[in-house]
């Protein structure tokens, strides 16, 4: 089950916890590479990005790619466009899962969503 959804706003997100409650911050990348990476590292996350091939989700998907730690986390790329997502997965430089599919697909999202850790939703207008 999904710690939670994060809306990422501006460059990037991290996650508070406390208990069962996530809050979200928006940040710079030092602060996503020394906070948010930490914790997708400390129990190896699976991450999904919705909205995959949205222009917002460039760097995030580029700074996740990069990551010297990306090896500890699995990368799940997603959005509606299967044709746009591999794409961008042909400039990776590892092999990612993809996963194409509509919002309003409930079941492959609930499916989505249960096989993911942390999810970083970045579909939709700005």
């Amino acid at each position: 089950m999904a710690v939670g959804i994060y809306e990422v706003l501006s460059f990037g997100v991290v996650p508070e916890i406390t208990g069962n409650d996530v809050s979200v911050s928006v940040v710079s990348k030092s602060a996503l590479s020394l906070s948010f990476i930490q914790y997708i590292n400390e129990m190896s996350k699976t991450v999904t990005v919705y909205g995959a091939t949205a222009f917002t989700a460039g760097p995030v998907i580029e700074y996740l790619d990069d990551h010297p730690d990306s090896g500890q986390y699995k990368l799940i790329l997603s959005g509606r466009n299967l044709e746009k997502l591999d794409k961008i997965q042909a400039k990776l430089s590892k092999k990612v899962e993809i996963v194409a599919l509509e919002l309003s697909d409930e079941k492959g999202l609930r499916a989505l969503v249960d096989r993911s850790d942390v999810i970083i939703n970045v579909a939709g207008k700005l």
